[in-house]
């Protein structure tokens, strides 16, 4: 057993007690329940606005707003001033667009700029947070009483676009301040869920909320396990040496799994006799897995024809997962053709909507929690992540290549009506 295997065994040893943990620990959570998890608005704009607001029903005046305002370390203190935030709990409209407001009088303000997965806004001749600093100004804020936080999973910076597009406020560069779910959020929500110990109710919804994002963020170990992995990592020179080893080849690891899959799903469709029209270019799995936040946001689209001429397309959006339908990029399609997808969508619905490029389109095992829904943006899920073992990939291939031979089958069966 070389080095590396010997670090890999220890780390996987105390990953299954790791999960052995949670196995034993409550999972309800109504967030996720209830909304979808990634909604920058609905759900985390929203629920840390009305924490923020003085005058939301949690009825903790405004600790929790001093608790936050301490976190960031802004500068603004809270006195006899009126204090108000946007959006909050009797009006959920943002005000111009900023997704946290936070005024006190006409003195200070303080924007949050919320990034769940979504790019900056930016228009041509003026950059998101350009915009929204312009507006605080022109409400009547001095420059230097206005704070701007950006606030991201992966503590991420803003696109160079979004503070320098039309150049008119080069201190922006230095103004705007990088903040983190996993580390200033989650470290004032603790406060506040400590200050919420005499009111139940406040205090597990507040915790809910903590265990959400400790999942989004990766932040699911405890103290004692980062600790135990760290020992593990640096019990000697080897272990470090190959922990070192492991994180530089990462990405090439992605890169290599991601062109494999595609390469060898290409192979497979081939020898099931369809035929290839457009292949994954290597350009884009670089993008994909070396590129920065606008350049990774790519659109993986595997072309090809079935024996009787009908184009079908497996796509994987960087956000989303796989899914497979019947597309052409010049929307062109034959009367028969669309007579049959007519026929089959009174059978079974396409799993959105459908447009000139994309006549009809199904996830691959959209409800089952299964192997197949996979992204690649996102190689940390599990899904994603069991395709760098070839035998993982080679059962999720077969099993695609299945599924488009009965989709392939049922829609070329169908009778359509004759006139």
């Amino acid at each position: 057993m070389n080095n590396t295997d010997f670090l890999l065994k220890q780390v996987n040893i105390l990953r299954l007690k790791l999960l052995e943990r949670q196995e034993k620990e409550e999972t309800f959570n109504l967030f996720s329940i209830l909304l979808n998890e990634r909604d920058e608005v609905n759900l985390h704009s929203r629920f840390i606005s009305v924490l923020l607001d003085p005058k939301a029903p949690h009825k903790m005046g405004s600790i929790f707003l001093s608790l936050f305002l301490r976190t960031i370390e802004s500068k603004i203190q809270i006195n006899d001033s009126e204090i108000s935030i946007t959006p909050n709990f009797l009006n959920t409209t943002e005000f111009k667009d900023i997704d946290i407001f936070i005024r006190k009088g006409n003195e200070s303000a303080i924007i949050i700029e919320n990034k769940i997965d979504a790019l900056d806004s930016n228009h041509e001749k003026e950059g998101q947070l350009e915009k929204y600093y312009r507006e605080a100004i022109e409400e009547g804020y001095l420059m230097d009483n206005i704070e701007i936080y950006y606030l991201t999973l992966d503590l991420h910076e803003p696109s160079e676009e979004s503070i320098s597009t039309s150049g008119k406020y080069p201190e922006l560069t230095e103004k705007v301040q990088c903040i983190s779910y996993g580390s200033e959020i989650i470290k004032w929500l603790k406060e506040c869920a400590k200050e919420s110990y005499a009111k139940p109710m406040l205090r597990e919804s507040i915790n809910q909320y903590i265990n959400l994002l400790q999942r989004m963020t990766n932040n699911e170990s405890t103290i004692s396990e980062r600790i135990e992995l760290m020992n593990i990592v640096g019990k000697n020179a080897d272990n470090l040496e190959s922990a070192i080893f492991l994180v530089k080849n990462f990405k090439h690891i992605q890169w290599h799994t991601i062109y494999d899959f595609w390469k060898e799903l290409s192979e497979a469709l081939a020898s099931a006799g369809y035929t290839i029209t457009e292949t994954i270019d290597n350009e884009l799995i670089d993008n994909a897995v070396h590129g920065g936040l606008r350049k990774r946001k790519v659109y993986f689209n595997l072309r090809f024809t079935t024996p009787s001429s009908i184009p079908i397309t497996i796509n994987c959006d960087y956000n989303d997962w796989i899914c497979y339908g019947i597309s052409n990029p010049e929307g062109k399609y034959s009367k028969g053709l669309k007579d049959k997808v007519k026929a089959l969508k009174n059978i079974e619905e396409s799993d959105g909507d459908t447009n000139k490029e994309w006549l009809y389109w199904k996830y691959f095992e959209p409800e089952s929690g299964g192997d197949l829904e996979f992204c690649f943006s996102d190689f940390e899920d599990t899904p994603t992540y069991k395709l760098i073992s070839p035998q993982k990939r080679k059962e999720c291939i077969e099993r695609m290549v299945s599924i488009i031979n009965d989709f392939v089958y049922k829609l070329e069966k169908l009778q359509t009506p004759t006139i």
